[in-house]
């Protein structure tokens, strides 16, 4: 009986020893709370130039993710008659947008004959410095032409907006192309976060002087949208 229990016993200990091994001296620290943060990239548009310096003024108010009627006409407006106006976009965030898309979208119309057809592109630049003139490089029109006039002549607002349009297929117009970027806080303050001016972009509509009777009471509405993107480097 005793050989029994010994027995036993052994076979107790062995198990014990086998399922546990040594146990040698431990200890253990901890890295605690690591968080992973991620930038902010955020796009805000304005049209206010107070000082028509082609620079905007900086004060919160004056942006946010809209603005309206930057580009419209009086009710009068005749062929041979042109607007110019200008909008500016800005980054307030940290992250810096190494791409920037203009897209027209949403376009209503009504009358006889669309009016966007004599409605002419005739100046188009992108202030891609921020400093308020037209810089060598900065002259956007030959561009717009050369990607979307498809049937030449002039270059009108339908030709722009079937070729920008994303939402029927198009390809929308890249405005910081190459190593341009619309910089956030953090790489320069001056044009991006919540005290920066951003860069302008200034167009000019031609009302066709040879558009014909047939346009007369007619009008077009269309969305100008900027879509920025964060590079992939």
């Amino acid at each position: 009986m005793r050989k029994i229990i010994l027995s036993l016993f052994l076979v107790l200990v062995s198990v014990f020893v086998v399922g546990h091994g040594y146990a040698l001296f431990q200890d253990l620290v901890i890295a605690k709370d690591n968080k992973f943060y991620s930038g902010l990239f955020d796009l805000q548009i304005s049209s206010i130039d107070a000082d028509g310096d082609n620079i905007a003024e900086t004060m919160a108010s004056n942006w946010s993710g809209n603005t309206v009627g930057v580009w419209t006409t009086q009710l009068e407006w005749t062929p041979g008659d042109t607007i110019s106006s200008r909008v500016f976009i800005r980054n307030t965030g940290d992250v810096d947008a190494e791409s920037v898309y203009l897209t027209l979208t949403d376009r209503k119309y009504y009358g006889v004959k669309h009016l966007d057809e004599v409605v002419n592109l005739i100046t188009a630049w992108y202030d891609r410095n921020g400093n308020g003139i037209q810089d060598v490089g900065e002259d956007i029109l030959p561009d717009l032409i050369t990607k979307y006039d498809l049937n030449g002549g002039d270059f009108t607002l339908l030709d722009f907006y079937a070729g920008t349009d994303l939402v029927h297929g198009g390809v929308a117009y890249d405005l910081e192309p190459g190593t341009e970027v619309l910089p956030g806080s953090d790489t320069d303050s001056n044009l991006g976060g919540n005290a920066g001016h951003g860069k302008g972009l200034f167009l000019t509509w031609l009302y066709d002087p040879e558009a014909n009777i047939s346009y007369q009471d007619a009008w077009v509405e269309v969305d100008l949208e900027f879509t920025g993107e964060q590079g992939t480097n």
